[in-house]
């Protein structure tokens, strides 16, 4: 049986050839009170700090509280997010036109490796508050989020820093330019 609070701590690192290696790490704080209610928790914080090489990242922090307002359960979070390379196919999900061809490099229609990706930053705000009404199967739920999201087009410049360029090729009238 767990009292009090408790930590833990672990390392984020990968590797993805289009934003480069991710380095960072998350660590989490548990609170187990007096620890009558082990392995159940009373309050917990999660930060996530992470980044990438050519500019992804993590900013989080989310609270999550059992005992803040009694009988309510509570998650608070606050994040700063940045994907330079995040899929995006079309709208309309499955009647969204798609051609790999777009993206195989050799192909006719070939106009970029990164022609289905975005740049996104995207700020996230949430409140959610979580109660019972009866027993234990019969529950309410409120809250509110804010995002706020910029888009644009994928750096294609900051991608090919301290690597080999990737080759882009836009569509033209007359044909196709290669940019290095």
């Amino acid at each position: 049986m767990k009292k009090g609070w408790s930590f833990g701590g672990f390392p984020v690192f990968g590797y993805d050839s289009n934003t480069g290696v991710k380095y960072g790490g998350i660590v989490k704080l548990f609170d187990y009170g007096d620890g009558s209610n082990y392995p159940m928790y009373d309050q917990n914080i999660h930060f996530e700090l992470s980044r990438t090489t050519k500019g992804s990242g993590i900013n989080q922090l989310t609270y999550e509280s059992r005992k803040l307002i009694p009988g309510i359960r509570m998650l608070a979070e606050a994040s700063y997010l940045t994907e330079k390379v995040l899929d995006f196919f079309g709208f309309n999900g499955y009647n969204a036109y798609y051609s790999p061809s777009y993206t195989t490099s050799g192909d006719p229609s070939y106009i970029s490796p990164v022609f289905y990706r975005m740049d996104r930053d995207m700020v996230k705000l949430k409140l959610e508050f979580i109660g019972k009404l009866s027993g234990n199967h019969w529950k309410w739920f409120g809250g509110f989020e804010y995002f706020n999201n910029r888009l644009d087009t994928v750096d294609i410049d900051n991608l090919n820093k301290g690597g080999t360029p990737m080759i882009i090729c836009q569509q033209l009238a007359e044909g196709c330019m290669v940019i290095l």
